[in-house]
């Protein structure tokens, strides 16, 4: 740089300082003060401008780079502002030596390259992005002009086509297509040609390009254009979507892709299979072309972004082409690819699954037995009936029914048969009211009627009496005759009851009022019906606490010989105290116990309790061992059910209590429920010790089979023999019989509830020696037993 005279610099264009060899600012410009954001003169330029980052990698200070400048002739470029004041970031220096007041001086022109160097920060960050997009991107990008001809083909493009750039710039974009798409993308570039929008964008899903084999593969396609001057260059960018295709084919649901125009561009094979049709049908139909339409508008789904945001989640119904009614799901989102709008559906078939719902409903309103209405739908089609009826203000009937019998045929007979019978019932039911009535079987042997709209209480009757003959009749059950009965109950809405719950109970009141009065029969419900079922609830929570409250005890009543004028023996007979009740008859609480299903632990009570109470007086009375009293304790049917051997067993041993003196006394209708259980029961029974007894012998069925099979100790004669026995011939000649049959079968004859001496004498002569009932003794306190029976055999004569 050649030397000059000392000029002003205040004039110049550009940022300038004038500085001393030495580095000492002599003056600056107002640009230069501008520029670096202080006034300068005076301070030294190795304060105000970083030099140890310069072109010159030696220079350490100002004086180093002017000897360099001085023998070298250079500019400096890129240097760096030190003081925090100056705006700027980036310097290039002009450096011209002149002198100044007789002093060797250097003139600084100074460049701000800050902004400069921004652009080209960012020119080149942005150069590098779009480069590793062209190198690293999976899609392919393709730029060609107005004619198709390619101008440049991306390394993605490269692999996907198996081709290379060099290849390819001397080609076209029709050559990466099938043939059948080339009129289609004439269309595409005329479009782009002549669109007056320069930043549309358009998307393809059924263009079909061709791999480096020579096979289709499925694509997303998007064409635009940018103009570089005065040409026009077209973009298109392809995805290949040949993995996307096999999740979506693998997927076991349907999925259809839509444009904005509703028009089915992509679907996958289980969408062809849904609904049909082959892939050249479906592809551009509009998606109303399906036929889908929701579960509450008979209208076809024509615009699937009006599902997008939908909270309903509702059915949707549709046919394929082969007529098959579908049930679906929808579920849709939205894509935007470059401001194209797209809807995904995923259609999921629900046929089968409806299908199963409504057998499951079938199922859960159905018994599976009968294939009546079971209790569930009873319930529901009661509370529509009651809420219908009171609408109407038409009145309906609502029948309760339960079978006579019907234990006896499960259990001697087996589940097979009982089964059967109730098919068989089922349909008698149903062919005995209208097709509009509701037949339900709410479980076991019982069943409901609803009888739906009545005129008059005659109807009823006929109903009634129609089902009554319907299943008095025979049953033809596989090899077997079978013979049954049924007793109804009869409730009347609103008569009755207006509520389901009130209703139900009412009828079921009369059905067992009806089978209170010899069953076979129907009652229509009455009030008294009500108060009695309320004390039958009281009876069955009071015996629940009967147990454990201590409120039960036993009176024993004495047998008495006749011949030898002594006690033989003790019936233990069950008695209750209720808090709330009173005094409640065994006739009333023991059927109550049977239905409740107590009965069983009131019977292991009476069996614990009268057979220590009997050790005891043994221990306490000498008169008791040698006499060798024995007990007899009424079993019911029920206890048959479970293992009433062990439970005997298990008592006596604890109680150390003799077998022989035990005596357990059953009905003849305990035998006849339970045949082989009852009589394996009392095999063992007998084996062990314990004496058997059949109590009420001839009130039942009297079956000499019964005396053989079941090896008795002892029969008792019902009292509805003995009262009459002077007076009626028959009952007469029936106690004679029994007597008669008892003697030559070696069996003990008791006979009960004898109340006056002409009853004993008559029994006497035709054979009958032990007697128990009033005429002797009422059933007596536990307290009052010994004294009793010690009185009664000190004294010689017989009660008055």
């Amino acid at each position: 740089m050649p030397h000059s005279s000392s000029i002003p610099i205040d004039h110049l264009p550009t940022p300038t300082i004038l500085c001393s060899l030495s580095g000492t600012i002599l003056n600056t410009n107002n640009r230069a003060d501008k520029l670096l954001g202080t006034k300068l003169t005076g301070r030294l330029i190795d304060n105000i401008i970083d030099f140890s980052k310069s072109d010159l990698s030696d220079c350490r200070c100002f004086a180093d780079v002017i000897a360099v400048i001085r023998e070298r002739s250079v500019d400096l470029n890129n240097l760096t502002v030190l003081h925090n004041q100056a705006p700027i970031s980036h310097l290039n220096l002009f450096f011209n030596f002149t002198t100044h007041e007789d002093i060797d001086a250097v003139i600084i022109g100074i460049q701000d390259y800050t902004e400069r160097k921004k652009l080209l920060e960012a020119f080149e960050y942005k150069q590098n992005l779009l480069d590793n997009i062209v190198t690293t991107s999976n899609d392919a990008l393709i730029v060609f002009d107005r004619i198709g001809c390619i101008e440049l083909f991306s390394p993605a493009a490269e692999v996907m086509f198996g081709k290379t750039s060099t290849e390819m710039i001397i080609e076209d974009i029709y050559t990466l297509f099938d043939n059948h798409c080339h009129q289609q993308l004439n269309q595409i570039i005329d479009h782009l040609n002549t669109s007056d929008n320069s930043n549309e964008v358009l998307l393809f899903e059924d263009l079909q390009p061709i791999n480096p084999k020579g096979k289709v593969f499925p694509a997303s396609i998007t064409f635009s254009r940018s103009q570089k001057d005065r040409d026009l260059l077209y973009f298109m960018v392809i995805s290949d979507k040949s993995l996307f295709q096999q999740f979506i084919n693998s997927v076991n649901d349907a999925y259809i892709k839509t444009n904005d125009e509703g028009k089915i561009i992509d679907f996958n094979n289980k969408a062809e299979a849904l609904f049909n049709y082959d892939r050249n049908t479906l592809l551009n139909k509009h998606i109303s072309f399906l036929g889908i339409r929701s579960s509450n508008n008979t209208q076809v789904v024509s615009n699937v972004s009006n599902l997008v945001d939908s909270k309903d989640h509702i059915d949707y119904f549709a046919n394929s082409r082969r007529g098959n009614e579908l049930t679906l799901n929808l579920t849709v989102w939205p894509q935007e690819i470059n401001n194209i709008r797209l809807n995904n559906l995923i259609i999921r078939d629900i046929s089968q699954k409806k299908i199963a719902e409504r057998q499951l409903i079938i199922s859960a309103y159905t018994d599976s037995l009968t294939s009546l209405a079971n209790r569930a739908c009873f319930n529901k089609s009661l509370a529509e009936h009651i809420l219908l009826a009171s609408q109407t203000k038409k009145p309906f009937a609502l029948l309760a029914i339960d079978l006579d019998k019907f234990k006896s045929v499960n259990d001697n007979l087996g589940h097979d048969y009982g089964d059967e019978l109730l098919k068989v019932v089922s349909k008698r039911l149903t062919a005995c009211v209208r097709d509009f009535d509701l037949v339900s079987r709410m479980g076991g042997d019982e069943f409901t009627i609803i009888i739906k709209e009545y005129e008059n209480l005659d109807l009823i009757q006929r109903i009634a009496d129609r089902i009554l003959r319907s299943l008095r009749r025979e049953f033809s059950l596989k090899d077997r005759i079978v013979a049954i009965s049924s007793s109804l109950g009869i409730a009347l809405y609103p008569h009755d009851a207006n509520n389901a719950e009130d209703l139900y109970k009412s009828a079921d009141m009369a059905m067992y009022a009806a089978k209170r009065a010899g069953k076979d029969t129907f009652r229509f419900f009455s009030k008294e019906m009500f108060q009695e079922y309320e004390r039958t609830k009281l009876i069955e929570n009071g015996l629940l606490a009967a147990l454990e409250n201590n409120e039960l005890f036993l009176h024993y009543q004495p047998k008495i010989s006749y011949t030898r004028h002594q006690v033989v023996g003790f019936e233990a007979l069950l008695r209750w105290n209720s808090p709330e009740l009173g005094p409640v008859s065994p006739a009333e609480f023991i059927p109550v116990a049977e239905d409740f299903g107590v009965i069983v632990d009131l019977t292991k009570w009476v069996l614990k309790n009268a057979i220590h109470t009997m050790k005891r007086w043994r221990i306490e009375h000498e008169n008791f061992v040698n006499k060798q009293y024995t007990l007899a304790i009424n079993i019911s049917a029920d206890h048959f059910k479970q293992d009433i051997f062990n439970d005997i067993k298990t008592i006596l041993v604890e109680e150390e209590y003799p077998p022989n003196l035990l005596e357990i006394e059953i009905t003849e209708g305990t035998l006849l429920e339970k045949t082989d259980d009852t009589l394996e029961a009392v095999q063992q029974l007998n084996k062990f010790g314990v004496k058997i007894s059949m109590d009420d012998f001839g009130t039942g069925y009297s079956s000499l089979q019964y005396l053989k099979n079941f090896s008795l100790d002892s029969i008792k004669i019902d009292r509805s023999f003995v009262k009459e026995i002077h007076n009626d011939s028959c009952n007469f000649l029936i106690i004679e019989t029994i007597i008669a049959i008892a003697n030559r079968l070696e069996l003990d004859l008791i006979a009960e509830g004898v109340e006056s001496l002409s009853e004993v004498e008559h029994l006497v002569n035709l054979g009958c020696d032990i007697f128990q009932g009033f005429y002797y003794f009422k059933p007596l306190p536990e307290n009052q037993v010994v004294q009793a029976v010690e009185r009664f055999e000190a004294s010689k004569a017989y009660p008055a």
